[in-house]
């Protein structure tokens, strides 16, 4: 009997290495990245161009974060952007009740 060569793994010197499929922009590219640039110039503060200090930034200043991001995408109210901070302890809110808290006169 013959040996079955079908799945036989090549060696490592004869396989080929895949292309890469996708790489993400530099950070100042990117549209969060630019948002955070200009939050940075906006506040004076240091974002260190890195998601997770954006993140820390946005929970540490929940009202003015959203109130950007709320700017930033130019969404459209008829009445001006709204915020009211839940700063009850509450662990989940309902989708509802976020959605009136943040953003009341969205239509």
């Amino acid at each position: 009997m013959s040996e079955d060569t079908s799945r036989t793994v090549p060696p490592a010197s004869a396989q080929t290495v895949p292309p890469v499929l996708w790489e993400p922009a530099a950070w100042e590219d990117s549209r969060l990245g630019r948002f955070a640039l200009r939050l940075e110039a906006d506040y004076g503060v240091d974002l260190g161009r890195d998601y997770e200090a954006l993140r820390r930034w946005s929970l540490e200043h929940l009202d003015t974060f959203w109130l950007e991001v709320w700017r930033e995408l130019r969404l459209p109210a008829s009445m001006p952007y709204l915020f009211a901070s839940l700063k009850v302890g509450i662990a989940a809110p309902s989708p509802a009740m976020v959605s009136t808290i943040m953003a009341p006169s969205a239509e």
